[in-house]
């Protein structure tokens, strides 16, 4: 088999995948923006592939990696972060023109789960309970909720990975400032957060049932529909504690959850 890129590897998800399959006899390129990172330091690596950094210039960072799948021969590219994988899924048709298999979703799949406001239009479909959730076409909308809601409540982005239009990456992390405890604060706190990214302008930020509790996590690997496996998790420790990033977490086996993917 020809060798497999893996990004990101200036991270432990992607130095573990380099190790994997280095480990079993798969040549791998370490691909990373900086030289000195964890995959390419790997014993595993048996090259190094150098590219811009997608943070600063997204469009740079595609032209780049689809000039240097052309010239090398690979049997697939592997992303491995939020921000590459939906970089890939997004130009995945002219990557794999190369004739490297993108290890990404086509777009319009990706997108469903990418885009928060997709997932939870796709689950309502399916009967699956989710937050009372309202997606909004531009802040002057926010006062046909402001009095249907519940709170408090949060305002978060659709996707945590954005990019600016001149091709810049910013993370939207859920923080205290997101949550609104009144129709007021819903307004200003709304309309702050729209003028902050100028990718707000054509996928507004959706707003959310705060719901209390702890957060129980299921991934499942799936091929054509077919669950191959699956892992739960339960949150131990957040930040902020009132919703946002996990910080500490342990396996757990829900019934409810097993479940709910299965549907």
């Amino acid at each position: 088999m020809n060798g497999v890129l893996v990004l990101d590897s200036n991270g432990q998800s992607a130095l573990s995948i380099v190790r994997s399959l280095g480990r079993h006899g798969v040549r791998v390129t370490a691909g990373a923006d900086r030289r000195f990172a964890l995959g390419p330091m790997s014993k595993y690596a048996t090259d190094v592939y150098i590219h811009p950094d997608p943070d600063d210039d997204c469009y740079a960072f595609i032209d780049h990696l689809r000039a240097y799948l052309a010239d090398n021969d690979y049997f697939a590219v592997v992303p491995v972060t939020d921000k590459t994988t939906a970089l890939l899924s997004r130009h995945k048709a002219e990557l794999e023109r190369t004739g490297t298999i993108v290890a990404a979703e086509d777009w319009e799949t990706f997108s469903l789960v990418y885009n928060k406001a997709n997932t939870f239009d796709l689950a309502a479909e399916l009967d699956v309970p989710t937050p009372t959730t309202f997606t909004l076409e531009s802040p002057a909308k926010i006062d046909h909720i402001r009095d249907d809601l519940t709170y408090p409540a949060v305002i978060k982005s659709r996707s945590k990975s954005i990019w600016t239009a001149n091709g810049t990456h910013k993370l939207s992390r859920v923080g205290e400032s997101h949550y609104v405890r009144s129709p007021d604060e819903l307004l200003s706190t709304y309309k702050t957060l729209h003028a902050s990214n100028d990718a707000f302008e054509e996928n507004p930020p959706i707003v959310q049932e705060y719901v209390p509790g702890e957060t129980q996590t299921t991934v499942v690997l799936a091929d054509e529909g077919e669950i191959l496996a699956h892992f739960q998790e339960r949150r131990l420790r957040t930040d902020p504690p009132s919703g946002g990033t996990r910080r500490f977490s342990m396996e757990s086996r829900t019934s409810e959850c097993t479940d709910m993917h299965n549907h």
